[in-house]
């Protein structure tokens, strides 16, 4: 059971440490795909179903000065712009703006159209208002992608390392600390230095020994 558990906790650790290094990137790649998937719908008329609530919001939001054809062929290059800089991974600091002006304009009708958007039983969401309110899954993904944008993809990785060689650092003093212990001195070297000689050090002691051996002779004399 033990052996189970172990190689479980392996093979758990393994696909952790894959999804370090990657998840942020797939997780960039669908965005991408998905904004340049719709925007180019838009470019079409009448082919995405957010068509009509798009240039809704756009011709309240600018009071009316937008046309909705205009209106249009902006959120589609709007998209399609976040789309491509999500897809190829360049300008991603700019599209991370872009993407928020954006989400602004995406969410918005749930507060400007809600008589659109809330007109099932009990005034639940019909399929327009789900379709809108399932973007706040790509507002917290853009969230994501921004908090990583300054941090390199291996950090957390990195961390591990470093503590994993910290503690193996750790482990090497404490297997070392036993032969740097202090050396016990005796009470009659107490406050002398011992040579780093051995042969310097033997002689010392010697001399400490016979010194030690004569005092009890002297004092039988007496």
């Amino acid at each position: 059971m033990i052996n189970l558990y172990n190689k479980f906790d392996k093979v758990d650790e393994s696909i952790n440490r894959w999804l370090v290094r990657y998840s942020v990137i797939l997780l960039r790649i669908s965005m991408g795909a998905v904004f340049f998937g719709f925007g180019v719908l838009k470019f079409f008329p009448n082919v995405s179903p957010a068509q009509s609530i798009a240039t809704q919001t756009l011709n309240l939001i600018s009071f009316g000065l937008l046309p909705a054809t205009i209106s249009r062929v902006f959120v589609a290059s709007l998209e399609c712009a976040i789309g491509l800089c999500f897809l190829t991974g360049k300008f991603l600091r700019m599209a991370v703006w872009l993407l928020l002006f954006e989400l602004i304009g995406i969410l918005s009708p749930l507060v400007l159209l809600p008589g659109e958007l809330f007109t099932g039983p009990f005034h639940a969401p019909n399929l327009l208002g789900q379709y809108v309110l399932k973007d706040v899954i790509l507002a917290g993904a853009g969230l994501v992608i921004a908090a990583n944008l300054r941090r390199s993809p291996l950090s957390t990785e990195q961390k591990v390392e470093s503590k994993e060689h910290s503690t193996s650092g750790q482990q090497m003093m404490e297997e070392v600390e036993p032969f740097t212990q202090p050396v016990l001195i005796p009470s009659l070297l107490k406050n002398r230095v011992i040579p780093s000689d051995d042969t310097d050090r033997s002689l010392l002691l010697d001399a400490h020994e016979r010194k030690s051996v004569s005092k009890p002779m002297v004092s039988r004399e007496r």
